[in-house]
């Protein structure tokens, strides 16, 4: 009891020691990146025009650990975070440089401790016209200096196998030569700044690789490209790869057989600019984006063209929106004889078939499909908020929309009526839909009594706000919106607090996600740990601020959107930090779990899945067994004997079955060792309410495997 009593004195002092001795961290003004970030990749601002093609691959410090204009920034442009990252990197190459081949050491450690902007890669057009482009590659290395490099270098010819050749050395001003299977390579690398650059080639020179060093800015042409990609990322340290089509189809026309050029002409791929596919974070948010620039011409005709803002109310901050947007009558009209110009043979039937359809539905509404198309917006709302889940779309023509409710009113023979709930008319409809599928597509089976019996009428609840149909499963979602008194403009929410925009999109969708950003942030502080355990340094965590002081956001977002504007298709991906973000439990970060976590929770967790899933197949196996013993000893209060039930128990060893309690043994093999020797024990029971329910405790395998499965 002593030695109790004094181990808790002495642990409560260190308590209020650490306590007195703690010091809080530093807060940071806001979670919002500064507009001027310092772009590390520096290849882009010195490309020529001709540049068919550009790669950025960061590496995996500047993509997770270092400070973009993601929702992370403020805490890792902290001085702290940035020298703890230091130590991780040093930690990393004393615990594990080791273990590597003497002659890989060099190369491994600049790459880990030295590149400090990622590596860049160009396509340019061939200085001679050749077909075959000149390639850029460039990066960053601090603390190297021209002889560190000689010596990766020949490391690097070592390795090659003969692919890789040393022609000239470097000169006083950092210019030297190689031959890479057998194509003329020049290098440059300037000791000041860290900058190094490869030209590869079979027209590149030195002279041409001057060239490109002296350009300050990138050619006029990459202008569209470069300002589109300053406009979503702002440090450099994302993931890019963009192709200007433009370019490289004016360079290569020639080269387009006959036979695909009307193909190339009907879709207007000649007009193409260029292509921008990769991961972005601007202002605090991050986004993967896929843009193809080009005019509304050619294939893109096809689809759904919109260009209009969202003026319609919700109640309180929405959860979840929704919009789809369809193709109006032109765009239809547009496929539709794409279509039939790709079937010739059965145009002419396929028109008859469709047109004589068109033609039954108008006659059946009363009114025109065409005048239904226009009366009504291309954009469908699918709306999460306070008050429910509701629909909602624009009517662009009010006496045309009231015009087309009465008369399918009439052709369904709707019964309409008007009903107050909580104050708030709403209109009710209910309907059948049976009669107008019979008349389309009429069939001669006569209908089974199941299915007259399933022919029930619909129901439908909607109002009129302004210029917008609303409508909802049911009408207390509308009495409740109606209602609510915080009502937010659907438009500002989306640009203000979500940072996207619906104004051109044919599908999109966003939610909000609640705590996200701190979320992710001690996620990823738990990462930290892991990459200070496995890199055997400390981390210390009270040397970095908390979610509050860094004044993160209460809430982030994620959600997708496919947009069509008249310069360009654009699909984005939206989140906060990490793509697959959301599929963690609390919205947090799963960027990347390193060795450690993998080795601690994967690889068990794996194994506990197999040994879970074959525990699970064996007990469903005698699901029929089952159901045999407790529907006989439920009709007759006995268990069935061995016969009446299956003959598997009589030929199979891993089956045994005690008629005396009902009870079923299943030996499972060897297969898997966690199983090896063990069996599953089934015994029946009868409850007070007359159902039999299942025990597995009498089992020799660990209740965590079954206990889902068993009941």
């Amino acid at each position: 009891m002593k030695r109790t009593i004094l181990a808790s004195f002495f642990a409560l002092m260190v308590f209020l020691t650490a306590c007195d001795n703690s010091t809080s961290s530093q807060s940071v003004e806001s979670a919002v990146p500064p507009k001027e970030i310092q772009n590390v990749s520096w290849l882009r601002n010195k490309l020529p025009a001709e540049t068919f093609a550009y790669l950025r691959i960061p590496t995996i410090w500047q993509m997770f650990f270092e400070e973009k204009a993601d929702v992370l920034y403020p805490v890792q442009s902290n001085q702290n975070h940035v020298q703890q990252i230091d130590s991780f990197k040093k930690g990393l190459l004393d615990s594990y440089l080791k273990l590597l081949p003497s002659d890989m050491r060099p190369l491994v450690e600049t790459i880990i401790q030295n590149m400090v902007s990622p590596f860049e890669v160009a396509f340019v057009k061939s200085a001679d016209g050749r077909p075959v482009p000149n390639t850029l590659i460039a990066t960053t290395l601090r603390n190297t200096s021209l002889s560190q490099l000689d010596i990766l270098l020949k490391l690097w010819k070592n390795k090659s196998g003969g692919q890789i050749q040393i022609i000239d050395n470097f000169d006083n001003e950092g210019f030297g030569k190689l031959a890479i299977s057998m194509t003329p390579t020049y290098i440059y690398f300037n000791e000041k700044d860290g900058r190094l650059l490869l030209f590869a080639g079979l027209s590149s020179s030195k002279d041409e690789l001057k060239s490109i060093l002296s350009q300050q800015k990138y050619a006029d042409d990459l202008k569209p490209i470069l300002e589109f990609e300053n406009s979503v990322d702002a440090a450099g340290k994302n993931l890019e790869l963009w192709v200007n089509f433009k370019s490289l189809i004016h360079n290569n026309k020639n080269f387009i057989p006959p036979h695909v050029k009307p193909i190339v002409s009907k879709f207007a791929l000649e007009q193409m600019e260029y292509l921008w596919v990769g991961t972005s974070a601007i202002g605090g948010k991050s986004r993967f984006i896929v843009r193809l620039q080009m005019p509304d011409e050619g294939f893109r005709q096809f689809l759904p063209r919109v260009d209009s803002e969202l003026d319609i109310h919700t109640a309180g901050t929405p959860r979840s929106v929704w919009q789809i947007a369809v193709p109006n009558k032109e765009q239809l009209k547009q496929f539709y004889e794409l279509i039939l110009s790709m079937n010739d043979a059965e145009s002419v039937e396929i028109r008859k078939v469709v047109d004589e359809k068109i033609q039954q539905v108008n006659e059946y509404l009363g009114v025109s499909l065409s005048e239904i198309m226009n009366t009504y917006g291309q954009k469908l709302l699918v709306i999460t908020d306070e008050s429910g889940t509701w629909f909602a779309s624009k009517i662009n023509d009010m006496n045309a929309h009231k015009l087309i409710v009465e008369k399918v009113s009439k052709a369904f023979k709707t019964e309409s009526a008007t009903k107050e709930l909580a104050g708030v008319p709403i209109n009710q409809t209910r309907f059948s839909i049976d009669k107008f599928i019979n008349h389309i597509f009429p069939s001669e089976k006569e209908k089974s009594e199941i299915e007259k019996l399933l022919n029930v009428k619909q129901y439908g609840y909607y109002l009129i706000e302004g210029d917008y149909f609303i409508q909802a499963y049911n009408p207390q979602v509308l009495a409740d919106r109606a209602n609510y008194s915080n009502q937010l403009k659907l438009q500002d929410w989306l640009k203000n607090k979500q940072h996207t925009d619906f104004a051109h999109s044919i599908i999109a969708y966003t939610k909000e996600v609640r705590d996200a950003p701190r979320d992710i942030y001690y996620g990823y502080l738990n990462v930290l740990q892991y990459l200070a355990s496995y890199s055997h340094t400390e981390l210390d965590l009270f040397a970095l601020p908390t979610a509050h002081q860094l004044n993160l956001p209460k809430s982030g977002r994620f959600g997708f959107a496919l947009d069509s504007s008249k310069e360009a298709l654009m699909f984005s991906l939206n989140y906060e930090y990490s793509p697959i973000e959301q599929l963690s439990s609390n919205g947090g970060m799963l960027m990347i779990a390193g060795v450690g976590i993998l080795a601690a929770y994967a690889i068990p967790s794996y194994r506990d899945y197999t040994v879970r899933a074959k525990v699970t197949d064996k007990i469903y196996s005698v699901n029929e067994e089952k159901y045999l013993i407790e529907d006989n000893y439920i009709q007759n209060g006995t268990f069935p004997n061995t016969e009446s039930i299956s003959d598997r128990f009589d030929q199979s060893d891993e089956l045994v079955y005690n008629p005396k309690n009902g009870e079923i043994i299943i030996y499972i093999g060897d297969d898997i060792s966690a199983l090896s020797g063990k069996y599953i024990k089934m015994t029946p029971h009868a409850s007070d309410d007359g159902y039999i329910y299942w025990d597995c405790d009498g089992s020799t395998v660990d209740k965590k495997f079954y206990e889902y499965s068993c009941f």
